[in-house]
């Protein structure tokens, strides 16, 4: 819930050049941001729907991960990936994201007190590809979507070996 209130909020005013009122709007008229909501109110109250309303809902929540790395799909097959492969910022962003990032947290959370588990479990979470929702908001906030599906592409790629590392390193 966390991230999606961040991707709608902060990711917008990242991809819209800042925070203006009818963003805000928008924002907060957001189908996700009210499904949060709506969510928050059911677990507050323990709230038991029907078979009949969570069933649609399951059905479609399970398909939106291959329904994601499909637009991603279809955004690489339309570009040409040798154009983005050369450029060293891509490269930058794949080593921040997968290593530099989770490392710093792992330090910054064994300073913290805390479960060593759940500390684990934090860095291995970040350490993770980019999500898919990068090059979905470029192609909707009309961005480089390309620079985007290859980023995704290459974090995910490389984060075979980086989550190697990550589990060498927290271990």
């Amino acid at each position: 819930m966390i991230f999606t209130i961040f991707v709608w909020t902060y990711g917008v005013s990242l991809f819209t050049g800042g925070v203006k009122k009818e963003n805000i709007k928008k924002v907060i008229s957001n189908p996700s941001i009210i499904a949060v909501c709506i969510g928050i109110l059911i677990m507050i109250f323990k709230i038991n729907l029907p078979s009949i309303i969570l069933n649609p809902i399951e059905t479609v929540g399970s398909i939106t991960s291959a329904l994601s790395m499909l637009i991603v799909g279809a955004i690489i097959a339309n570009i040409n990936i040798k154009d983005y492969i050369k450029d060293l910022s891509l490269y930058y962003g794949v080593v921040i994201k997968l290593l530099i990032i989770p490392i710093l947290i792992y330090f910054v959370l064994l300073l913290l007190p805390g479960p060593l588990k759940v500390i684990k479990v934090m860095v291995l979470l970040s350490s993770m590809p980019t999500a898919a929702m990068a090059p979905i908001f470029a192609e909707s906030f009309e961005k480089d979507r390309g620079y985007a599906s290859v980023l995704l592409f290459l974090t995910t790629l490389f984060s075979v070996i980086s989550f190697l590392i990550m589990i060498v390193i927290i271990k």
